[in-house]
Protein backbone atom coordinates (compact mmCIF):
# COMPACT_ATOMS: atom_id res chain seq x y z
CA UNK A 1 0.00 0.00 0.00
CA UNK A 2 1.25 3.49 -0.96
CA UNK A 3 2.30 5.87 1.88
CA UNK A 4 -0.02 7.78 3.63
CA UNK A 5 1.18 11.69 4.32
CA UNK A 6 -1.02 12.78 7.56
CA UNK A 7 -1.70 16.57 8.05
CA UNK A 8 -3.90 18.81 10.33
CA UNK A 9 -6.43 20.37 7.42
CA UNK A 10 -4.34 23.78 8.14
CA UNK A 11 -1.28 22.80 7.07
CA UNK A 12 -2.25 21.37 3.87
CA UNK A 13 -1.42 24.90 1.91
CA UNK A 14 2.14 25.19 3.51
CA UNK A 15 2.76 21.08 2.34
CA UNK A 16 0.75 21.94 -1.41
CA UNK A 17 2.90 25.34 -1.81
CA UNK A 18 6.36 23.63 -1.42
CA UNK A 19 4.96 21.86 -4.79
CA UNK A 20 4.18 24.65 -6.62
CA UNK A 21 6.97 25.09 -9.69
CA UNK A 22 7.86 28.83 -10.16
CA UNK A 23 7.32 31.56 -12.41
CA UNK A 24 10.21 31.02 -15.80
CA UNK A 25 11.05 27.77 -14.18
CA UNK A 26 10.63 25.08 -17.33
CA UNK A 27 9.19 23.08 -14.97
CA UNK A 28 5.98 21.89 -16.13
CA UNK A 29 5.46 19.13 -18.02
CA UNK A 30 2.32 18.61 -20.35
CA UNK A 31 0.46 15.54 -19.64
CA UNK A 32 1.05 12.73 -21.78
CA UNK A 33 -1.41 10.60 -23.52
CA UNK A 34 -1.89 7.26 -21.72
CA UNK A 35 -2.90 5.71 -18.75
CA UNK A 36 -2.29 8.34 -16.05
CA UNK A 37 -4.86 10.58 -16.65
CA UNK A 38 -7.54 7.82 -15.93
CA UNK A 39 -5.44 6.71 -13.11
CA UNK A 40 -5.86 9.87 -11.55
CA UNK A 41 -9.43 10.10 -11.93
CA UNK A 42 -9.88 6.45 -10.94
CA UNK A 43 -8.26 8.16 -7.30
CA UNK A 44 -10.68 10.57 -7.48
CA UNK A 45 -13.42 7.92 -7.61
CA UNK A 46 -12.26 5.87 -5.06
CA UNK A 47 -11.70 8.89 -2.54
CA UNK A 48 -15.23 10.01 -2.90
CA UNK A 49 -16.31 6.42 -2.02
CA UNK A 50 -13.81 6.43 0.93
CA UNK A 51 -11.95 3.35 -0.77
CA UNK A 52 -8.40 3.97 0.17
CA UNK A 53 -7.16 0.94 -0.35
CA UNK A 54 -8.13 0.98 -4.21
CA UNK A 55 -6.86 5.24 -4.13
CA UNK A 56 -3.58 4.03 -2.73
CA UNK A 57 -3.38 0.72 -5.05
CA UNK A 58 -3.14 3.98 -8.02
CA UNK A 59 -0.94 5.59 -6.27
CA UNK A 60 1.60 2.50 -6.50
CA UNK A 61 0.83 2.20 -9.87
CA UNK A 62 1.76 5.81 -10.96
CA UNK A 63 4.59 5.52 -8.68
CA UNK A 64 6.18 2.61 -11.23
CA UNK A 65 5.54 4.91 -14.17
CA UNK A 66 8.15 7.29 -12.06
CA UNK A 67 5.23 9.75 -11.17
CA UNK A 68 5.37 10.88 -7.66
CA UNK A 69 2.75 11.26 -5.71
CA UNK A 70 1.74 10.27 -2.36
CA UNK A 71 -1.65 10.28 -0.89
CA UNK A 72 -2.67 12.88 2.05
CA UNK A 73 -5.24 12.48 4.95
CA UNK A 74 -6.67 15.51 6.61
CA UNK A 75 -7.77 15.58 10.31
CA UNK A 76 -9.58 18.54 11.16
CA UNK A 77 -10.73 17.75 14.49
CA UNK A 78 -13.74 15.55 13.98
CA UNK A 79 -15.67 13.63 11.50
CA UNK A 80 -14.22 11.63 8.64
CA UNK A 81 -10.79 12.50 7.34
CA UNK A 82 -10.80 15.02 3.90
CA UNK A 83 -8.18 12.91 1.62
CA UNK A 84 -6.19 14.35 -0.76
CA UNK A 85 -2.50 13.94 -2.83
CA UNK A 86 0.14 16.02 -3.92
CA UNK A 87 3.50 15.71 -5.85
CA UNK A 88 6.11 14.25 -3.33
CA UNK A 89 9.34 15.39 -4.74
CA UNK A 90 10.01 19.76 -5.04
CA UNK A 91 10.00 21.40 -7.62
CA UNK A 92 13.58 20.63 -9.40
CA UNK A 93 14.07 17.55 -8.64
CA UNK A 94 13.85 14.44 -10.36
CA UNK A 95 10.66 13.12 -11.61
CA UNK A 96 8.88 16.71 -10.55
CA UNK A 97 6.52 16.99 -13.45
CA UNK A 98 4.08 20.34 -11.87
CA UNK A 99 0.91 18.62 -12.54
CA UNK A 100 -0.64 19.72 -9.37
CA UNK A 101 -3.26 18.53 -6.38
CA UNK A 102 -6.39 17.96 -5.18
CA UNK A 103 -8.45 17.74 -1.77
CA UNK A 104 -11.41 15.41 -1.77
CA UNK A 105 -14.25 15.56 0.81
CA UNK A 106 -15.81 11.51 1.23
CA UNK A 107 -19.64 11.07 0.40
CA UNK A 108 -22.24 11.13 -2.11
CA UNK A 109 -24.25 14.36 -1.82
CA UNK A 110 -21.74 17.15 -2.26
CA UNK A 111 -21.61 18.67 -5.90
CA UNK A 112 -19.74 21.30 -5.76
CA UNK A 113 -16.04 21.83 -7.30
CA UNK A 114 -13.55 24.46 -6.34
CA UNK A 115 -10.50 25.28 -8.83
CA UNK A 116 -7.64 27.26 -8.43
CA UNK A 117 -6.15 27.38 -11.99
CA UNK A 118 -3.00 29.97 -11.53
CA UNK A 119 -1.11 29.78 -7.68
CA UNK A 120 1.72 32.89 -7.59
CA UNK A 121 0.47 34.45 -10.21
CA UNK A 122 -3.04 34.95 -9.03
CA UNK A 123 -1.67 35.63 -5.68
CA UNK A 124 -3.81 34.02 -2.54
CA UNK A 125 -6.77 32.39 -5.27
CA UNK A 126 -5.20 28.95 -4.46
CA UNK A 127 -6.21 29.68 -0.40
CA UNK A 128 -8.62 31.26 -1.27
CA UNK A 129 -10.53 27.85 -2.99
CA UNK A 130 -9.23 26.09 0.21
CA UNK A 131 -10.99 28.03 2.52
CA UNK A 132 -14.05 28.19 0.61
CA UNK A 133 -14.02 24.12 -0.31
CA UNK A 134 -13.21 23.98 3.72
CA UNK A 135 -16.37 25.85 4.82
CA UNK A 136 -18.63 24.58 1.95
CA UNK A 137 -20.26 21.00 3.44
CA UNK A 138 -21.40 20.57 -0.48
CA UNK A 139 -18.04 20.96 -1.66
CA UNK A 140 -16.74 17.42 -3.54
CA UNK A 141 -13.40 18.36 -4.12
CA UNK A 142 -11.20 21.28 -4.68
CA UNK A 143 -8.47 21.21 -7.45
CA UNK A 144 -4.95 23.08 -7.65
CA UNK A 145 -2.87 23.35 -10.50
CA UNK A 146 0.78 22.57 -10.07
CA UNK A 147 2.70 25.66 -10.96
CA UNK A 148 2.59 29.19 -11.94
CA UNK A 149 0.73 29.61 -15.05
CA UNK A 150 4.00 31.42 -16.67
CA UNK A 151 6.04 28.38 -15.14
CA UNK A 152 7.42 27.75 -19.06
CA UNK A 153 7.54 31.34 -20.54
CA UNK A 154 4.36 33.84 -21.56
CA UNK A 155 3.98 33.60 -25.06
CA UNK A 156 2.60 30.91 -25.54
CA UNK A 157 1.52 30.43 -21.77
CA UNK A 158 1.83 26.22 -21.89
CA UNK A 159 1.34 25.90 -17.97
CA UNK A 160 -1.74 28.27 -18.00
CA UNK A 161 -4.11 25.68 -16.73
CA UNK A 162 -7.56 27.39 -17.91
CA UNK A 163 -6.53 27.84 -21.04
CA UNK A 164 -4.53 24.76 -22.09
CA UNK A 165 -5.66 20.87 -21.81
CA UNK A 166 -2.43 18.85 -21.50
CA UNK A 167 -2.89 19.06 -18.07
CA UNK A 168 -4.11 17.30 -15.22
CA UNK A 169 -6.19 20.46 -14.06
CA UNK A 170 -8.53 19.99 -17.04
CA UNK A 171 -8.56 16.33 -17.03
CA UNK A 172 -9.69 16.53 -14.20
CA UNK A 173 -12.67 18.39 -14.74
CA UNK A 174 -13.66 16.23 -17.81
CA UNK A 175 -13.59 12.81 -15.27
CA UNK A 176 -15.46 15.13 -13.03
CA UNK A 177 -17.80 16.43 -15.51
CA UNK A 178 -18.93 13.49 -17.06
CA UNK A 179 -18.98 11.55 -13.83
CA UNK A 180 -21.76 14.08 -12.56
CA UNK A 181 -23.48 14.02 -15.57
CA UNK A 182 -23.71 10.22 -16.44
CA UNK A 183 -24.79 10.14 -12.66
CA UNK A 184 -27.42 12.79 -14.02
CA UNK A 185 -26.29 14.92 -10.74
CA UNK A 186 -24.26 17.51 -12.37
CA UNK A 187 -21.28 19.24 -10.32
CA UNK A 188 -20.91 23.37 -10.17
CA UNK A 189 -17.59 24.09 -11.03
CA UNK A 190 -16.75 27.48 -9.38
CA UNK A 191 -13.12 29.39 -10.51
CA UNK A 192 -11.31 31.19 -8.50
CA UNK A 193 -9.41 34.10 -10.29
CA UNK A 194 -7.30 36.97 -9.28
CA UNK A 195 -7.34 40.43 -11.19
CA UNK A 196 -5.25 44.19 -11.49
CA UNK A 197 -7.26 46.76 -9.67
CA UNK A 198 -8.68 48.65 -12.74
CA UNK A 199 -10.58 51.68 -12.32
CA UNK A 200 -14.18 51.58 -13.42
CA UNK A 201 -13.98 47.79 -12.74
CA UNK A 202 -15.69 46.27 -9.87
CA UNK A 203 -13.77 44.35 -7.04
CA UNK A 204 -15.37 40.84 -8.25
CA UNK A 205 -16.18 40.14 -11.38
CA UNK A 206 -18.63 37.00 -11.77
CA UNK A 207 -19.37 35.16 -14.97
CA UNK A 208 -20.41 31.59 -16.81
CA UNK A 209 -17.31 32.20 -19.14
CA UNK A 210 -19.58 34.23 -21.65
CA UNK A 211 -21.28 37.54 -22.38
CA UNK A 212 -24.20 35.25 -22.92
CA UNK A 213 -24.98 33.79 -19.53
CA UNK A 214 -27.28 30.88 -19.38
CA UNK A 215 -30.46 31.36 -17.56
CA UNK A 216 -29.81 29.09 -14.55
CA UNK A 217 -26.50 31.05 -14.15
CA UNK A 218 -27.61 34.04 -14.28
CA UNK A 219 -30.38 33.55 -12.12
CA UNK A 220 -27.39 32.09 -9.22
CA UNK A 221 -25.45 35.27 -10.12
CA UNK A 222 -28.04 37.58 -9.51
CA UNK A 223 -28.76 36.27 -6.21
CA UNK A 224 -24.77 36.32 -4.98
CA UNK A 225 -24.64 39.72 -6.38
CA UNK A 226 -27.63 40.81 -4.49
CA UNK A 227 -25.70 39.02 -1.29
CA UNK A 228 -22.42 41.07 -1.81
CA UNK A 229 -23.97 44.41 -2.49
CA UNK A 230 -26.44 44.02 0.79
CA UNK A 231 -23.08 43.53 2.57
CA UNK A 232 -22.13 46.97 1.43
CA UNK A 233 -18.60 46.84 1.06
CA UNK A 234 -17.54 45.57 -2.05
CA UNK A 235 -18.60 45.73 -5.66
CA UNK A 236 -19.36 43.51 -7.64
CA UNK A 237 -20.62 42.91 -11.57
CA UNK A 238 -22.27 39.85 -13.28
CA UNK A 239 -20.96 39.59 -17.12
CA UNK A 240 -23.81 39.74 -19.66
CA UNK A 241 -26.63 40.98 -17.30
CA UNK A 242 -28.58 43.35 -18.09
CA UNK A 243 -28.87 47.19 -17.17
CA UNK A 244 -31.86 49.06 -15.83
CA UNK A 245 -31.38 50.67 -19.57
CA UNK A 246 -31.83 47.12 -21.53
CA UNK A 247 -27.90 47.69 -22.27
CA UNK A 248 -25.73 44.61 -21.66
CA UNK A 249 -23.30 45.29 -18.45
CA UNK A 250 -19.76 44.48 -20.18
CA UNK A 251 -16.38 44.17 -18.13
CA UNK A 252 -13.24 43.12 -19.35
CA UNK A 253 -12.49 39.75 -17.54
CA UNK A 254 -15.39 37.41 -18.43
CA UNK A 255 -13.55 34.39 -18.77
CA UNK A 256 -14.04 33.99 -22.22
CA UNK A 257 -11.81 31.42 -23.71
CA UNK A 258 -10.92 29.65 -20.51
CA UNK A 259 -10.45 26.00 -21.58
CA UNK A 260 -12.81 23.87 -18.65
CA UNK A 261 -16.01 26.82 -19.86
CA UNK A 262 -15.29 25.84 -23.24
CA UNK A 263 -15.47 22.15 -22.22
CA UNK A 264 -18.36 22.24 -20.13
CA UNK A 265 -20.16 23.84 -23.12
CA UNK A 266 -19.61 21.08 -25.49
CA UNK A 267 -20.96 18.73 -22.75
CA UNK A 268 -24.34 21.36 -22.47
CA UNK A 269 -22.78 21.61 -18.81
CA UNK A 270 -21.99 25.41 -19.13
CA UNK A 271 -24.90 26.38 -16.68
CA UNK A 272 -22.20 24.45 -14.60
CA UNK A 273 -19.18 26.82 -14.46
CA UNK A 274 -18.89 30.10 -12.06
CA UNK A 275 -15.77 32.09 -13.09
CA UNK A 276 -14.89 34.90 -10.95
CA UNK A 277 -12.46 37.60 -10.25
CA UNK A 278 -11.19 39.32 -7.53
CA UNK A 279 -8.76 42.75 -7.45
CA UNK A 280 -5.50 42.23 -6.31
CA UNK A 281 -5.93 44.62 -2.92
CA UNK A 282 -9.01 42.83 -1.78
CA UNK A 283 -7.68 39.84 -1.96
CA UNK A 284 -3.88 40.88 -0.36
CA UNK A 285 -6.33 42.31 2.76
CA UNK A 286 -7.87 38.77 3.26
CA UNK A 287 -4.86 37.32 3.60
CA UNK A 288 -3.73 39.76 5.83
CA UNK A 289 -6.37 39.91 7.29
CA UNK A 290 -7.54 43.61 7.31
CA UNK A 291 -10.99 44.57 7.67
CA UNK A 292 -13.37 44.93 5.90
CA UNK A 293 -12.04 43.06 3.33
CA UNK A 294 -11.17 40.36 4.99
CA UNK A 295 -15.35 39.69 6.43
CA UNK A 296 -16.48 40.58 2.75
CA UNK A 297 -14.59 38.07 1.25
CA UNK A 298 -15.64 35.30 3.90
CA UNK A 299 -19.16 36.81 3.14
CA UNK A 300 -18.89 36.52 -0.57
CA UNK A 301 -17.79 33.05 -0.21
CA UNK A 302 -20.42 32.32 2.08
CA UNK A 303 -22.99 33.69 -0.38
CA UNK A 304 -21.24 31.64 -3.36
CA UNK A 305 -21.74 28.66 -0.94
CA UNK A 306 -25.69 29.17 0.05
CA UNK A 307 -26.74 30.16 -3.73
CA UNK A 308 -24.98 26.79 -4.73
CA UNK A 309 -26.70 24.64 -1.82
CA UNK A 310 -28.31 22.76 -4.87
CA UNK A 311 -26.88 20.59 -7.46
CA UNK A 312 -27.46 22.42 -10.91
CA UNK A 313 -29.67 21.10 -13.29
CA UNK A 314 -29.75 18.69 -15.82
CA UNK A 315 -30.77 20.43 -18.98
CA UNK A 316 -32.78 18.48 -20.71
CA UNK A 317 -31.42 18.67 -24.18
CA UNK A 318 -28.65 17.18 -23.14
Amino acid sequence: MAQILDLRLQDWMVAYKRTVGGKHSNLFVPIPEGSAPRAFGRIVDALLADDVTAAAREIAALEAQRIMYTLVRCADGGGKPIWGFLECVRPGTPNYRGWGAALVRPGANQHTVYQAPHPQSDSWTDNLAFDAFVADPHASVVLFAGTNRYANGREPATADVAHTTDNLFHLLTVWLATRGYSAGRPFWFVQLHGSSDRQKQPMITISNGTFTPHSETLAAMRKIERRVQAQGYLTIGVCGDKQANGRTRSYLLCGTGNAQGDLLERLDLRHTFLHCEIAESVRTAYRREDEPSHSAIHHFLAAVRDVLGEPPAVRSNV
